[in-house]
Formats: C-alpha cells, structure tokens, sequence
C-alpha cells in the first residue's frame, strides 16, 4: 500500500501578509527609513525569506522606484519643485517630513485638525 500523501498546505510566511511581495511592501510603509539589507532582515526576523533585489523589483513595481509615474504626476512635481526653487532635495526632504508627520496623525485631516488646535492653544497663552 502507497504512503498517504500530505495534502495539508505548509507555509513559511507568518499571518502577516497574503504572500511576500505584500510583506515587503507593508514593511517598507512601517519602516521607511531602512536600507534593503535592513529589510532582508527584518523581514527574515518575521519568517518572511526575501533577497535585496526582491524588494527593489517589488518596490519598483509598486511605483516608489518611479516606476509607475505619469505626465500628470510630473507636472505636478515640477510644480511644486519651483516653490523650492527647483531644489529636488529640499522638495524630497520637505515631503518626508511632512509625510511622517501626516502618517502619525493618521491623516492629512487630523495633520491639520492638529495644527490648527496648536495654533489656537499658543494663540491663547
């Protein structure tokens, strides 16, 4: 008689994430500051298995890398590259900041709900 299978699926991804390419793009918005070594180790720390050049192929496909872009999202930033005096660097270091202070208000709404109740409270002493 012939040995039964194992028909049960095994993973070795965590409940994290559906598949890797999700766990790299959900680690990378948590962690957006860390090098693709970081992540590789990171992510192994969660059970998720991945290369450097995975996480570049991902991230390029979800359009952090460029990608993605279209005419209307280069106007767009030529636009507001003049308000810096078409000083990329700036422009990028401004969006970084005000992105991390908008991501831990949680919104651009409470970002902004949040300044306007600083503003009132110092207006106020």
């Amino acid at each position: 008689m012939a040995a039964k299978k194992n028909t049960e699926a095994t993973t070795t991804t965590p409940a994290v994430s559906a598949n890797k390419a999700e766990a790299i793009r959900n680690y990378a918005k948590d962690h957006p500051n860390q090098t693709k070594k970081e992540m590789v180790a990171g992510l192994a720390a969660l059970g998720v298995e991945v290369t450097e050049s995975r996480i570049y192929t991902v991230m390029r496909k979800g359009g952090s890398g460029g990608a993605n872009v279209n005419v209307e999202s280069i106007k767009r930033a030529a636009a507001f590259l003049k308000t810096f005096g078409g000083k990329a660097d700036e422009a990028k270091d401004a969006i970084n900041k005000v992105g991390g202070f908008v991501r831990e208000c949680g919104s651009p709404e409470k970002a902004v709900a949040s300044i306007d109740a600083y503003s009132a409270i110092a207006a106020a002493l």
